[in-house]
C-alpha cells in the first residue's frame, strides 16, 4: 500500500478512539535502523544504511496531529562501483480533527509531503534507492515535491460492529527527478482514494477487522506533457486480533490488484497497455507478543510479500515487464516500558528475498539481509 492509503487509514480509525473531554497527550519518538544486504550475484552487491526517525504526536480531544521525518545515509557497493546518498528524508504532517458526538461520528483530514529531503538525483545517487516498497532499505525514496491531501471520514459503532469510510484526494507537486537529464521535471499524477473500514468485537479477547480501499491516479506529465498513467489499484485487508492471558496474536493480510496503465501511443496520446504490466501484491504477517511482566514485552513476528508476475511481456526478450518477487522475513524484539512517560523498544529481523529475471533483471537474484531497530517514545 501507498503510505498515503495508510495514512488515510489511520485517520478513519481515530473516529473509534475514545477521548475525554479534557484530555491532552504528546509523544516524541526517535531511534535508529541499520538495513544490511547483499545478493549471489557475480561480483556481489552489497549495502547498508542507516536510519534515524524523529517524530511528533499531539493529541487533545478530538484534535490530532502527527509530523514525522528521517535522516538517513545509504551506501551500496559492486566491484568497483559505489554509491553514497545521505540527506533528510521528506517530512509527513498529518492532522486531524473529528466530530465524534454526532449520531455519526465525521473527521476532517489533511495530509503534507513537505520537501525537507533530496529528491534531484544523478544517476549514481539513484543507486543508492535500491529496493522498493521497503523490501531492502527502510528509506528507498528521498524525496519528492509537495504533496497536499484532503480527506473525509465517517464512521458508527453497533454495538461489537463498527463501520467507517473515507474519502481522500492528493494533490501532487513537480519536482526535478534528475540532476543530470536537463528538463525532464515531472509532475506525478494525482491520487484519490475512497476507502471502507469494518471492525467487529467478535469476542472478548478477539477481534476482526478489515478494509476495501479503490484508488485512482491521473496523468503523469514531464514538463507540463502528459506521459503515463497508472492503473487503478482495488485493496483489501484483514486482520484478526486475539489475546489469550499474556499472549496477544495478531494474523494480518492485505492485497492490491492493479489494473492496466496508460502509455504514451503513436499519436502522443496516452492509451491502454496491451497486457498489464502490474502483478498482483499480497502480504501476510504473524505478530506474537508476550506480555513477560507489567513493563516489559517480548515480541516474535514473520512476515511473508509477494509480487506476482505480471501478464505483459517484452516481446524481443520473452521476459516479463515485472517479474515475480517474494520476500521471506522473521524476528524478535521487545518493548520496555521503563516509566509511565518512557518506553523503549527494539527489533531485528533477518530476510530473503527472490527476485526473477524480468525485462530490467537479466538473472535470477537472491537478496539476504538483516533489519535492526532501536526505537525510544517519550510521552508526556
Amino acid at each position: 500500500m501507498k503510505p498515503y492509503v495508510r495514512i488515510s487509514l489511520f485517520l478513519c480509525l481515530f473516529i473509534f478512539i475514545r477521548v475525554s473531554v479534557c484530555s491532552a497527550e504528546m509523544a516524541f519518538s526517535t531511534g535508529i535502523r541499520t538495513d544490511i544486504f547483499t545478493d549471489d550475484r557475480s561480483p556481489k552487491t552489497m549495502a547498508h544504511e542507516i536510519t534515524a526517525p524523529l517524530g511528533f504526536s499531539w493529541r487533545r480531544n478530538q484534535l490530532l496531529m502527527l509530523l514525522e521525518t528521517a535522516y538517513s545515509s545509504a551506501h551500496v557497493y559492486a566491484e568497483n562501483e559505489s554509491s553514497n546518498l545521505s540527506s533528510l528524508t521528506d517530512t509527513r504532517f498529518s492532522a486531524s480533527y473529528g466530530l465524534l458526538n454526532l449520531p455519526v461520528g465525521i473527521i476532517f483530514g489533511l495530509d503534507m509531503n513537505l520537501p525537507t529531503g533530496k529528491a534531484t538525483l544523478t544517476e549514481r545517487e539513484r543507486w543508492a534507492e535500491i529496493g522498493e516498497n521497503g523490501d531492502l532499505f527502510e528509506v528507498d525514496n528521498f524525496g519528492e515535491g509537495w504533496n497536499f491531501g484532503p480527506n473525509i471520514g465517517v464512521a458508527k459503532e453497533f454495538g461489537s460492529v463498527g463501520v467507517g469510510g473515507n474519502l481522500a484526494y492528493l494533490f501532487r507537486g513537480e519536482y526535478d527527478p534528475s540532476a543530470d537529464i536537463p528538463d525532464d521535471n515531472l509532475g506525478p499524477g494525482d491520487q484519490a482514494l475512497l476507502l471502507g473500514y469494518l471492525k467487529w468485537q467478535a469476542a472478548a479477547r478477539t477481534l476482526l477487522d478489515g478494509f476495501l480501499s479503490y484508488t485512482v491516479f491521473t496523468e503523469d506529465t514531464i514538463n507540463g506533457e502528459e506521459s503515463f498513467q497508472e492503473g487503478d489499484k482495488f485493496g483489501i485487508g484483514l486482520n484478526v486480533q486475539s489475546t489469550y492471558k499474556a499472549l496477544s496474536i495478531a494474523v494480518r493480510f492485505q492485497q492490491a490488484i492493479q489494473g492496466k496503465n496508460k502509455e504514451l501511443g503513436l499519436d502522443n496520446r496516452l492509451v491502454a497497455e496491451p497486457e498489464n504490466s502490474n502483478g498482483t501484491e499480497s502480504f501476510g504477517l504473524l505478530d506474537m507478543m508476550y506480555k513477560y511482566s507489567p513493563t516489559f514485552n517480548f515480541r516474535v513476528l514473520g512476515d511473508v510479500r509477494y509480487y506476482a508476475e505480471s501478464d505483459r511481456m517484452d516481446e524481443l526478450k520473452k521476459l516479463p515487464f515485472q517479474g515475480k518477487r517474494i520476500r521471506y522475513a522473521a524476528g524478535v524484539g521487545f518493548i520496555y516500558n521503563i516509566d509511565l512517560h518512557l518506553s523503549l523498544n527494539g527489533l531485528v529481523k533477518y530476510f530473503v528475498l527472490d527476485k526473477a529475471k524480468a525485462l530490467y533483471l537479466s538473472e535470477d537474484t537472491s537478496f539476504q539481509g538483516t533489519n535492526l531497530s532501536l526505537g525510544l517514545t517519550y510521552r508526556l
